[in-house]
């Protein structure tokens, strides 16, 4: 008993700061729970609700951070027709996991706040339950002719086991979600009642200090109920409440209890707007993404405007390229992105695997250093044979297809299903040498 009211004034003491209302109070309540056991159990299934949401927050960052890269490493590495295609994809999810991290900064910081006032309110409850006592009688005996030279037997407290927790209102049976946090949360005040109670007994008559028999009974009792009214007089053999009072166990009021759970709920709204980036919805409903498509996939000015004709050449590319539910996505985008080959640094060397493969933050990130320096170097190389060939390269050639695009100096190899446009290496260097000729520096003669 000791130490259970020792532990209720600890709390008390961390939470004697009254939290400041920062948000306007719901309208609508939830049926108020009557008991500290029924608050208690309120409490501990918000907490875990929130906690869930945060958990499900984070671990969405975490998976749209691994999705981010594998997309850029797609699109450096996948050919020109691939690359188009994921290219937008991997500069909005950028953009995205920046925006979910700060999210995910602020309001987690809110939520934490206030997860802790609902676990210090949570603690208090059951506190109160664990101090909710009757005293067995403390008795004063009268001496034969007054109380004042009669014996004091002390009584002990007894702590008043209660059921009820082995059980839910139904209030509280169904899981909170938004709604319920939308709503005042009907929590019992954090108050303790203290009864001193007396009587006068002696089996019977009028009660005096005559004999040993004629006793004074003293009984405390402390719970969660109406304190109760004191009386005026004391009937000969009943027990009269002689002293009660409400102890405030803890600083909070109502007000500033429901202001604290719409701020709850605000935050974790703002943590759900985190997208999903294995969902195409999460793209598609972003203008800056469809932008992205007009301009990259379809070749349009990044100046176009979205209407008309262009917005729904736009929402066609973004059905055919990324589909419209998270199954056409992976069939379209993630499926075969994870069979890409990716390289890697693995133990002071170079390891080459599919991008499924790669799991950890740390192969991914390497994964990407692998293929921004492949692509810094294959830049490198294309700039001196476009010096020694005119602008033109196998790639730029290839490019072309093998129709009437493929001109001089590039030309079409192969047969059937084998012909291809490539570059001939000694059309292209008459072609720089001529130019070099004619004005002095090395151009694209072919104005691609």
């Amino acid at each position: 008993m000791v130490k259970a009211i020792a532990s209720l004034m600890l709390l008390h003491i961390w939470a004697i700061e009254e939290i400041k209302a920062q948000q306007q109070p719901p309208s609508v309540s939830r049926t108020e729970c009557t008991t500290p056991c029924r608050c208690a159990q309120r409490l501990e299934k918000l907490k875990k609700h929130c906690q869930m949401r945060v958990q499900t927050a984070v671990r969405k960052q975490k998976e749209n951070g691994k999705l981010a890269q594998k997309l850029l490493i797609g699109t450096i590495t996948a050919p020109p027709v691939v690359a188009s295609k994921l290219a937008p994809l991997a500069a909005f999810s950028v953009t995205a996991v920046q925006r979910g991290a700060e999210t995910l900064e602020t309001n987690q910081a809110e939520i934490m706040s206030q997860l802790e006032h609902i676990i210090a309110m949570e603690a208090q409850y059951y506190a109160i339950l664990n101090v909710s006592a009757t005293s067995t009688d403390t008795t004063l005996a009268g001496d034969g002719t007054q109380y004042n030279g009669g014996s004091i037997t002390s009584g002990g407290f007894t702590v008043t086991k209660t059921t009820e927790c082995n059980t839910e209102s139904p209030e509280d049976t169904k899981q909170p979600d938004q709604t319920t946090l939308s709503k005042k949360q009907g929590l019992k005040d954090l108050k303790l009642a203290l009864r001193v109670k007396v009587a006068c007994k002696n089996g019977g008559g009028a009660c005096s200090a005559a004999s040993s028999s004629d006793k004074i009974h003293i009984t405390i009792e402390t719970d969660s109920k109406n304190k109760g009214t004191t009386a005026s007089t004391m009937n000969s053999q009943n027990t009269a409440v002689a002293f009660a009072t409400d102890l405030q166990i803890g600083n909070w009021k109502s007000d500033h209890i429901d202001s604290n759970i719409a701020a709850l709920a605000n935050a974790l709204t703002a943590l759900d707007s985190i997208p999903d980036l294995s969902n195409p919805a999460a793209y598609t409903a972003d203008a800056a993404f469809s932008q992205l498509v007009a301009t990259v996939t379809l070749n349009k000015p990044p100046t176009t405007e979205l209407t008309g004709e262009v917005l729904n050449a736009v929402s066609r590319a973004c059905a055919d390229n990324y589909g419209s539910s998270p199954t056409e996505m992976t069939q379209k985008i993630w499926e075969p992105l994870n069979e890409q080959a990716a390289s890697y640094y693995s133990d002071k060397t170079i390891k080459t695997d599919q991008l499924k493969l790669l799991t950890s933050n740390q192969q991914l990130t390497t994964a990407l250093g692998v293929a921004l320096a492949k692509a810094i170097n294959v830049k490198e190389a294309s700039k001196k044979e476009c010096n020694l060939h005119g602008h033109e390269t196998d790639a730029t050639c290839k490019a072309k297809g093998v129709g009437d695009n493929c001109k001089p100096p590039c030309k079409v190899v192969g047969a059937g299903d084998q012909k291809k446009c490539t570059l001939d290496k000694e059309a292209a260097t008459k072609v720089a040498e001529q130019t070099t000729k004619e004005d002095g520096k090395t151009t694209n003669t072919t104005g691609s």
